[in-house]
């Protein structure tokens, strides 16, 4: 009885998917279309923002260099890179980092980075404060300066008794 019910089921199915393949073609090409055209937007939305961050970020370098030379700074070198190394269970592992400018006033010299973002510029941003205390490691420096473009202003960042520890 069962078998019977099942053989009719599946001849059914067989028969009605015979009598509708072209519609299920055209269902099967519309799905992988749809789900193609899904793909391609996403990717196309992240590279629209990550072209907009460099422009964005781009920009307020720009403005930040205009804003360092308005406060007196000299811009020693821009994008220059630094590297400081690790030991990880004794073997030296070297991180290199490249600064936004390197930059002189009153005969100290300072790593500028610059932020455009409302969130990047706290301090109390993990991602900040880290990057910040890396360039102390990476550079030969007497201080650390925090570009704000959001608020067109320069911080020093200290670290107390830092260096010394």
């Amino acid at each position: 009885m069962i078998g019977e019910l099942y053989g009719e089921l599946l001849f059914s199915l067989r028969t009605w998917a015979e009598e509708h393949v072209g519609a299920l073609f055209l269902l099967f090409l519309a799905l992988l279309l749809v789900q193609t055209l899904r793909l391609w937007w996403a990717k196309s939305a992240a590279a629209f923002r990550v072209g907009r961050h460099r422009r964005l970020g781009a920009d307020g370098e720009r403005r930040a260099r205009a804003l360092l030379k308005k406060e007196g700074y000299r811009v020693c070198e821009v994008q220059k890179g630094g590297t400081y190394v690790l030991m990880i269970d004794g073997k030296e592992t070297a991180i290199h980092l490249r600064s936004d400018y390197l930059v002189e006033k009153c005969g100290r010299r300072f790593v500028a980075e610059v932020k455009s973002g409302a969130l990047s510029v706290k301090v109390t941003s993990r991602a900040t404060r880290r990057q910040l205390l890396e360039y102390l490691l990476a550079f030969d420096v007497d201080g650390v300066l925090l570009v704000d473009m959001h608020a067109c202003q320069i911080r020093e960042v200290t670290f107390p008794d830092f260096k010394s520890q």
